[in-house]
């Protein structure tokens, strides 16, 4: 792995994330004197121009505007749109999927003996299997039907 790409910390990342820290803070405190101090005083100061106070609110509430606008709409749209379709067959499995190779049966019987069991991914019918088929079925014992 190149040094480049390693997420350990390093010198350079170090200077840019404080020169970072720095500038963010020294631009928090030129915001909070344009926004809380009279426009005489700033004139008295020397400084003649600043944009209207109108801005000191309306910056951050279209900010606000927008990462809610992207939150909401935006980014679900971005999801749905890369979503795989329901019929699409890499909806139930993958290149990175790993099955058990033995028998489901095996799988109940060590479920039955409370052991863990190894890990693997269940196949779509052995979901179905095990959601909508009664147990009863699956041993071939009927339901008596003098209940």
């Amino acid at each position: 792995m190149s040094e480049e790409a390693s997420p350990s910390p390093n010198i350079n990342r170090s200077v840019y994330g404080y020169v970072l820290l720095l500038l963010s803070n020294l631009s928090l405190i030129v915001y909070c004197i344009w926004a809380f101090v009279p426009d005489q005083v700033l004139i008295r100061l020397g400084l003649t121009y600043s944009p209207s106070k109108y801005w000191c609110l309306a910056i951050p509430v279209y900010c606000g505007v927008a990462i809610a606008v992207f939150a909401l709409f935006i980014y679900p749209g971005i999801i749905f749109l890369l979503t795989k379709p329901l019929n699409s067959i890499n909806t139930i499995t993958d290149r990175h999927s790993k099955y058990n190779a033995t028998n489901t049966n095996e799988v109940r019987l060590i479920a039955s003996f409370r052991e863990i069991s190894p890990i693997f991914d269940l196949s779509i019918d052995e979901i179905c299997r095990r959601i909508y088929i009664d147990e009863k079925l699956l041993n071939n014992e009927l339901p008596n039907s003098d209940q």
